[in-house]
């Protein structure tokens, strides 16, 4: 079946790459020329950049990945928004708000396990990109190929979550603060999903695009990620605030679980 489907896509795709190298003829280009670069040393023209077969933009299954990703994120946006919403106001009005219960607040279990998916997986891509890019193609080229470099960063975002997750939800249980707790958790792995949705088109803008303007998409993306990070920073320590004891405990989880981070990202940019 495998060689079945193999054979057709060749034979397809010689018969598109036979229309276009005919059409382009006209003009003393080749679809070779198209696919690699101009004459001139110039990057290519942008919509014909998706037929790149090499470097990361040549993994097929990954936009195939981030395009179904993309239509579940909607989906659930779409399904839960008026409880989404109210988990957004919530994290803004911390630490004054209340945890509101929904009668619609379970998504059931495959619905909670795609939304944390869509979480890792957005942020998991766009990195990869991001490193990708400013590493010159370097991810493309480790030995372990794109797909074991992004499964063990997504191993690594999914437990960085989960401890991130755990430590909030202990905040609570330590100074007596459970219900201003439940709700920052709401409110910011929300906004962290919808951080993910903003990414993924970012990312495929940046992997698809031609330079400059993929850094430029790249940038947005990061941008993104900080106008976030600098909210959650300010309603977490209005929210962990309780006597001076918990400035402890808030130096210690921004140090770890906010600015190190940070830090360690801009290091792997600067030498990946």
């Amino acid at each position: 079946m495998a060689d079945s489907l193999g054979i057709v896509r060749d034979s397809t795709l010689s018969v598109l790459y036979a229309g276009q190298d005919s059409v382009f003829s006209h003009a003393g280009l080749s679809v070779d020329t198209l696919r690699t670069g101009l004459p001139d040393g110039g990057g290519g023209l942008p919509l014909l950049r998706l037929l790149r077969v090499t470097g990361l933009a040549g993994e097929e299954w990954l936009c195939g990945l981030m395009v179904v990703m993309l239509i579940a994120a909607l989906f659930i946006l779409a399904l839960y928004k008026k409880q989404y919403i109210f988990q957004i106001r919530g994290l803004i009005a911390a630490p004054n708000s209340r945890k509101v219960v929904y009668d619609t607040d379970t998504r059931g279990v495959w619905g909670t396990v795609l939304f944390w998916v869509i979480v890792i997986f957005s942020h998991t891509v766009f990195l990869t990109v991001a490193l990708d890019r400013f590493a010159e193609g370097a991810v493309a080229a480790r030995a372990g190929g794109v797909f074991g470099f992004m499964s063990l960063l997504f191993v690594l975002i999914a437990a960085y979550f989960a401890v991130k997750y755990l430590l909030i939800r202990a905040g609570g249980y330590v100074f007596d603060i459970r219900g201003r707790t439940a709700v920052f958790s709401d409110g910011y792995f929300m906004l962290i999903f919808i951080q993910g949705v903003i990414l993924l088109p970012l990312s495929m803008a940046a992997l698809y695009a031609s330079p400059p303007v993929d850094n430029v998409f790249t940038v947005i993306g990061m941008a993104v990620i900080a106008v976030t990070e600098i909210l959650v920073t300010v309603k977490g320590v209005q929210t962990f605030f309780a006597g001076w004891l918990s400035l402890l405990y808030i130096f210690l989880y921004l140090c770890t679980l906010e600015f190190l981070p940070v830090v360690l990202l801009v290091k792997a940019l600067l030498t990946f």
